[in-house]
């Protein structure tokens, strides 16, 4: 089973426990230690997206995040990666463009 990040609320982590109690194999996306994962290079896919866009034509791009309060997380690291980019290539973005989910 892979599990994308964040697992929230006791529901999930109490059948995610029951999985990991009966050895069914877990792996997470951007997820735990205590657990096999796969890590993601949010920055990069960030600029390779943002890149994509650009080449095809695409002017006004909106960044749509999991969690603000994710600052440090998965959600931070996008962001800052979405304002690096438009920052260095003079891409002009509006606070209406950008939201969370």
């Amino acid at each position: 089973m892979i599990l994308a990040y964040p697992l929230t609320g006791k529901p999930v982590l109490d059948y995610v426990q029951k999985l990991r109690a009966a050895n069914f194999p877990i792996v997470t996306i951007s997820g735990a230690d205590a657990v096999s994962s796969v890590q993601i290079d949010n920055e990069a896919g960030i600029r390779q997206a943002m890149t994509h866009l650009l080449e095809h034509g695409h002017e006004s791009i909106a960044f749509i995040g999991g969690h603000a309060d994710d600052v440090e997380g998965d959600s931070g690291q996008r962001l800052r990666a979405y304002q690096e980019f438009t920052a260095a290539r003079a891409i002009s973005t509006r606070s209406s463009a950008m939201c969370w989910i």
